[in-house]
């Protein structure tokens, strides 16, 4: 597994918060089309499948919390 930078941890975080790309992307200043390549990168890094995977990998690692 890789080491995700800043701005992937901080996607990491809007995904497994379950952000629509459309927030993430109006909150970074981005396209649509190029969240969804970021996500899709951190996916590949972290050895996950889809964003199910990163909600579940987030709250294991301590990302985010139930609630939060």
């Amino acid at each position: 597994m890789e080491t995700l930078s800043g701005r992937e941890r901080k996607r990491s975080f809007c995904s497994a918060a379950d952000c629509p790309a459309r927030k993430i992307a109006s909150e970074m200043v981005v396209s649509e089309h190029t969240v969804k390549s970021h996500v899709s990168v951190v996916l590949t890094k972290l050895g996950l499948r889809d964003r199910i995977q990163a909600v579940i990998f987030a709250y294991e690692s301590g990302i985010t919390h139930p609630g939060s």
